[in-house]
């Protein structure tokens, strides 16, 4: 049995989907490993149409495979590109819902640009460090795990 294989058994033993969706979690995962290898990193959406539907439970399945998994709900701005410059995890994002509803989303909108760009190397935040002049460029590039009810924005679907 090959390790794509292994893969897609084990996550339709936790979560319900059609072959071709566990298929590509488990290549989805495999490349989480390869990320060198790539310019580009495709997210991965998780959607539902309401709760309890198994969103969470795919992203703690997730969460024993991937490479470096950081499991976050609502990271800052700052945050998430300190964490994602410094160890180039797999993030793990739920409740995007939260973060794109009408309610909310201004407050989210430094997060939201982070996710729109972060699918291609080399794209960076600059920010200044401190009160001086001094700056630095954060590394926003890393494999997203994207998981909500409903849909998410064009930009962020588009994104990845």
């Amino acid at each position: 049995m090959t390790i794509v294989e292994e893969l897609d058994e084990f996550i339709g033993r936790f979560v319900v989907m059609d072959d071709d969706q566990r298929l590509v979690v488990a290549l989805w995962i495999i490349h989480t490993y390869c990320l060198d290898a790539f310019e580009q990193t495709p997210y991965l959406l998780i959607t539902s149409p309401e709760k309890q539907c198994g969103k969470s439970r795919l992203l703690e399945v997730l969460e024993l495979f991937v490479a470096k998994p950081w499991m976050a709900v609502l990271p800052s701005e700052a945050v998430a590109y300190r964490k994602i410059d410094l160890d180039q995890p797999t993030l793990l994002l739920d409740e995007i819902d939260t973060i794109f509803n009408s309610k909310s989303a201004d407050r989210y909108e430094s997060l939201r640009a982070i996710l729109n760009s972060g699918h291609r190397r080399g794209i960076t935040v600059p920010r200044c460090l401190g009160t001086g002049t001094e700056f630095q460029e954060f590394s926003v590039f890393c494999p997203k795990v994207i998981a909500g009810i409903g849909s998410i924005p064009e930009t962020v679907a588009e994104s990845g």
